[in-house]
């Protein structure tokens, strides 16, 4: 387990393409925590054959969660 060396807590691995929030707005932190802790790690994805962007406001990051739990869902089946 890797740890942050800012705030010594766990590190999760995330893909390439992610961009960490700015360091002033923790509601952006909080969004990207509530996003990994549902199982999203920012991959590439498609909404309707357009790329797909991730959610910056909790509202926004809870109809996505509902929104996108079917890919999830199929992302653990299919690593098992």
């Amino acid at each position: 387990m890797t740890r942050c060396p800012d705030c010594g807590g766990e590190t999760v691995p995330l893909s390439r393409k992610f961009k960490p929030p700015s360091q002033r707005p923790v509601q952006s932190s909080k969004v990207v925590e509530f996003l990994v802790a549902n199982g999203f790690r920012f991959d590439s994805m498609t909404d309707n054959g357009r790329a797909g962007k991730y959610p910056m406001t909790m509202a926004a990051a809870k109809v996505f969660v509902a929104r996108h739990a079917h890919r999830i869902a199929r992302q653990n089946h299919a690593g098992r």
